[in-house]
């Protein structure tokens, strides 16, 4: 028997068949087609030409399923485009601060006013870190107290814009849940003191305000005048 050529026109492999994969045929018998080559053991046909199918409903089918998917994934493609851009604020690479301790003379040892920062707290037994070191502070910049830089006041209205725009379809929602939660909220509000040292320490929260107030007063003479 010889080795002859085989295709149906329905692409369907036969079980006398023989499939080989596309790098077998390529290094073998020297073809460059991308389909594979199925092979059986028969007389050869009248035309020894490799015969090509005719487009089938199946094939049809499988264009359209293409054309389709080309479809959605360029749709996919526009929708994502169309999103909005987050804004990225700028970054010093060579700006720092040091961490440990400072003397008058170092960056870092006092805020803009002159006034020495705090380097740890009253009641920490840790020891600074001296010499200090420096630690990357590439945002550092964005950092204003007063909130009167024009930089940074226009980056957070950026921010909270792009937010505005990813979040717009949850305002419904957004406000259904903020209003339970607040329903359950007893806004003007107080805390325990804590008595420490020759204070009493507390937070306070007032109705409209979205952050509490951290409160000390002077501790009475007599415990039983406050508890």
């Amino acid at each position: 028997a010889r080795i002859g050529y085989y295709r149906s026109d329905t692409m369907l492999v036969r079980p006398v068949g023989l499939l080989l994969s596309l790098s077998t045929a390529r290094s073998s018998l020297g073809f460059t087609s991308s389909r594979s080559i199925i092979f059986r053991r028969s007389a050869p046909s009248s035309s020894s030409a490799l015969r090509m199918p005719a487009a089938t409903p199946s094939q049809n089918g499988d264009a359209a399923g293409v054309a389709t998917a080309t479809a959605t994934t360029a749709k996919a493609t526009n929708s994502k485009s169309a999103m909005p851009t987050p804004p990225i604020p700028r970054r010093e690479e060579d700006r720092y601060v040091l961490a440990g301790k400072l003397a008058p003379t170092d960056v870092g040892y006092a805020d803009s006013k002159g006034k020495p920062l705090v380097r740890q707290s009253d009641s920490s037994t840790e020891t600074l870190l001296d010499p200090p070191i420096k630690v990357p502070d590439p945002y550092g910049w964005m950092r204003d107290e007063d909130r009167s830089v024009p930089e940074v006041l226009d980056h957070l209205r950026a921010e909270n814009a792009y937010t505005e725009q990813l979040t717009s379809h949850l305002d419904g929602l957004r406000t259904d849940l903020y209003e339970e939660m607040l329903a359950g909220i007893k806004e003007t509000d107080h805390t325990v003191p804590t008595p420490q040292g020759d204070y009493l320490y507390y937070t306070r929260t007032f109705e409209g305000k979205s952050y509490k107030s951290f409160c000390r007063a002077p501790l009475p003479s007599s415990s039983s005048s406050w508890i």
